[in-house]
Parts: structure tokens; C-alpha cells; sequence
């Protein structure tokens, strides 16, 4: 508008914004569209409004009151770990990239393409696990191997995070999964007859267990988080070997990370299970992990 100044030119852009039908702030899933809002060369016409597609997961911005910024929600400004602390603001939600990557300072991106599987459109739950080595390069070198076995993160003993594999990716970490009726003693008759069946073809139960939709079974390795502790087994063997005891400091690592990855990913804190919780593993993986004070 001719003799409009830019400040009112962006004010009367951001309205149009908040009331577009396409500027959508949803609880979970992935914002398509970035909006980004600037007067033309001399500040006197009207206002345009460019759209540029990515994909974010759960980016929402929030004021120094810790409310949402309804009209700049969206913005592609990333606000860092540091500038939400200079402001007063909460640590409320992961910034992802549209890679699936995690911009934050607590978290050291190290990904391995070799670990990393097939599309994940839903994270429903989090599996919190042990490396079974004594270092995080003794993991690092396993997942350079063709077809490894991975996850998503791993937090060394220090409390170091790792982000080992996109949070767009399944990865192989969950295993064959237990049948979740039984354990929570919810089957009905004919569900729990045909799991008693197969109670020791774990394989065959797992397809099964597949086949289901959540929450009718356990996350499995295409809908959960992954999570590594590295510690190895320090006495016994198979499934009654015992795990070393998770540090403090892997402990605060893995509470903070698992807080936010729920509060950004949508997962609810009942879904984040140790390994052997809804797979067939060591019984004592992760036993000492601690995450929900």
C-alpha cells in the first residue's frame, strides 16, 4: 500500500499469516512450509509473502513468556540452545532438521548411513539400550559395517549424545518383538491361546506382533527411537549376563534427551521402554538407566 510504512507492511503480513488456512501448528508430525515475510525494494507497496517448502519436525517458536509466537511460528530463524537461554526461554522442544538431524548443543551429529533403514513417518515409542562394548568407537566401528545393527543415538560414558542416525530413518535396534497382550495380561482368550502357542518361536510370534497396528504391539524398529548407553556385560553369560552399572552422567544425559524427544516427537513417556522390556535380550540391559525422576 502506497505510503504505508515497512513496520506496517509486516505487521498486516503477519495477519495474514495467523489466519491463513495453511499455516497449521499441529502436536506432532511435519510442517511443510516455512513462511517468511518481507516488504518489496522501497517498504511503500504491499507486503508479499514467500513460501518455501521443508519439513520440520514439531518447530514451534516461543516468546521470552514462554508463549507461542502464533504468527511468527514458523519462521526458518533458528533459535539456538544459547539464544533460549539469554531470553529466558524454556527448553521446550528439539530444533530437526529436514534431514532428521538435531540442532542442539548437548548433541554431536555422527551419522552412519550404514545403520540406517527404511522411512519412519511415526516415532511411537523410545527403546533406551546398552552398546555391549566398553567405548562409543568401539560402536562407531561396528556401524560403518555393511547392514549394521544400530540406533538412533548413543550417549557415551562421560554423558557425551551422539545422534548416530536420522530421526526420518528406521534403524535395526528393537529386534523381535514380545507379545504385548501377554505381557500386559490384556489378550482376550483366543489371542492368548494362539501366543502361548508360539511362546517359544520368538520369530514367528514376532511376525505376528508386526502385523499389528500400535498400540496393539510394542514400537518396533520402523516407529521408535533408538537409544545407546555404551557398557558391556561384566559377568555371566547369554540372557542372565549382567550388564556394568549406567554412570550419573550418562543417567542426566539420557533423562534430558528422552524429555525432549518426547516433548517434541509427540511420544508419550509410558511408550519408552529398556530393551528387554518388549524384546528378547540380556535381561539386565539398561537396568540402571534412569530417565523419568
Amino acid at each position: 500500500m502506497v505510503g504505508q510504512s515497512p513496520r506496517g507492511c509486516r505487521r498486516r503480513a503477519r495477519r495474514r499469516l495467523a489466519s491463513s488456512a495453511r499455516y497449521r501448528e499441529q502436536r506432532t508430525g511435519i510442517f511443510d512450509f516455512v513462511a517468511a515475510v518481507s516488504p518489496r525494494g522501497n517498504g511503500k507497496s504491499k507486503p508479499r509473502l514467500k513460501i518455501r517448502r521443508v519439513q520440520y519436525i514439531q518447530f514451534l517458536m516461543f516468546d521470552r513468556f514462554g508463549r507461542r509466537d502464533r504468527a511468527w511460528g514458523m519462521r526458518s530463524r533458528r533459535r539456538s540452545d544459547q539464544h533460549r537461554r539469554n531470553h529466558g526461554i524454556g527448553d521446550f522442544m528439539l530444533f530437526i532438521s529436514k534431514q532428521g538431524h538435531v540442532d542442539a548443543e548437548r548433541v554431536i551429529v555422527k551419522i552412519f548411513p550404514a545403520i540406517e533403514n527404511g522411512p519412519m513417518e511415526k516415532v511411537n515409542g523410545i527403546v533406551v539400550h546398552q552398546t555391549g562394548g566398553s567405548t562409543a568407537n568401539s560402536a562407531f566401528e561396528s556401524y560403518k559395517e555393511a547392514g549394521a545393527n544400530g540406533a538412533h543415538f548413543l550417549i557415551d560414558k562421560s554423558g557425551v549424545i551422539y545422534q548416530t542416525a536420522s530421526l526420518l530413518r528406521g534403524t535395526s535396534h528393537v529386534g523381535k518383538l514380545k507379545s504385548r497382550c501377554v505381557a500386559t495380561k490384556a489378550c482376550s482368550p483366543e489371542e492368548f491361546k494362539t501366543a502361548y502357542s508360539m511362546r517359544n518361536k520368538y520369530k514367528k510370534l514376532s511376525r505376528r506382533e508386526h502385523k499389528k497396528k500400535f498400540p496393539e504391539r510394542y514400537p518396533s524398529n520402523f516407529d521408535s527411537v533408538g537409544i545407546e548407553l555404551v557398557g558391556k556385560a561384566i559377568s555371566g553369560e547369554g540372557e542372565d549376563a549382567i550388564y556394568e552399572p549406567v554412570t550419573s552422567q550418562q543417567n542426566a544425559s539420557l533423562e534430558w534427551l528422552v524429555r525432549e524427544l518426547s516433548e517434541t516427537l509427540g511420544t508419550s513417556m509410558q511408550e519408552v521402554y529398556r530393551h528387554p522390556d518388549l524384546s528378547y535380550k540380556v535381561k539386565s540391559e539398561a537396568r540402571t538407566a534412569k530417565w523419568d525422576r
